[in-house]
């Protein structure tokens, strides 16, 4: 897949989702920290405890060579009136030709408000407005009902529940021909 030509900010009603930068590892480590519990359970990067500041620049390391080499584009989403993260999402190239995954998740006192559901509307826009790709999916755990309703409420269809390896998700796919 050619490199992703996102747009370097995407604005909605509520939040501004943008590249990481090294500076985000204050506030990254506050919400992944305040998160453990909530995260733990869904996202395969999370830690068992709060991470250090050393890890999570690190991951923004990762995050922003990802971004550079148009592999991944992984956006911190951050309420558009004050800078305040509320979560993160992206758009990965892994899941095959034309094709790519939205991935998310939102701090604990952020979840239930719709953030992630607003950002997921606006990366899909996004993702559809490339000319090489045909179609999105969103992979989630089975048992996260929360994260499950987001693809629902976006019009993706239900694909199935699928095994790799030690996790299993609930795929979900919209495509480019309404399909």
């Amino acid at each position: 897949m050619p490199a992703l030509p996102l747009p370097n900010v995407i604005r909605t009603e509520r939040l501004a989702l943008r590249p990481w930068a090294a500076e985000d590892a204050p506030q990254l480590v506050e919400a992944l920290g305040e998160s453990v519990d909530h995260l733990l359970p869904w996202i395969p990067w999370a830690t068992a405890a709060a991470p250090s500041i050393g890890q999570v620049e690190t991951l923004l390391s990762r995050w922003k060579a990802e971004r550079e080499s148009g592999a991944n584009f992984i956006y911190a989403a951050c309420r558009a009136t004050d800078e305040r993260l509320v979560g993160g999402i992206g758009l990965y190239a892994r899941v095959g030709p034309g094709r790519l995954e939205v991935g998310y998740w939102m701090r604990r006192t952020e979840s239930g408000k719709g953030l992630a559901t607003e950002a997921a509307r606006a990366v899909t826009s996004a993702g559809f407005a490339l000319p090489h790709v045909s179609g999105l999916e969103i992979h989630t755990h089975p048992s996260n009902l929360p994260s499950r309703r987001i693809p629902e409420k976006l019009g993706y269809r239900f694909l199935g529940v699928r095994e790799t390896g030690e996790r299993s998700s609930a795929v979900y796919e919209c495509r480019s021909d309404g399909e």
